[in-house]
C-alpha cells in the first residue's frame, strides 16, 4: 500500500472510531483483537482477516463491507 493510501486509512479509521465514540483499547476490548494488531491495521500495515472485519465492523456499529469499503476502496 502506498503512502498516501496508508494515510487514508489511517484517517478513515480514526474517523470510524471517532464516530463509534471508541478509544482504540475500548475497540480491542470489545473485539478481543490485540491493540498491536489494531495498530497494524489502522496504519495499513495488515489487511483484517474477514473474521475481524466482522468484528471491528460490529464494534464500530457498521456493516462489514461499508467498514471495508471506508478503509480499502477508493
Amino acid at each position: 500500500m502506498d503512502n498516501e493510501k496508508v494515510q487514508e486509512v489511517t484517517v478513515k479509521f480514526s474517523d470510524l472510531l471517532h464516530s463509534a465514540n471508541l478509544k482504540p483499547t475500548q475497540l480491542a476490548q470489545m473485539t478481543g483483537i490485540s491493540p498491536a494488531m489494531l495498530s497494524q491495521i489502522k496504519n495499513g500495515n495488515r489487511f483484517p482477516s474477514s473474521k475481524n472485519v466482522r468484528k471491528i465492523a460490529t464494534a464500530l456499529g457498521v456493516a462489514p463491507g461499508e467498514l471495508w469499503n471506508a478503509l480499502y476502496e477508493q
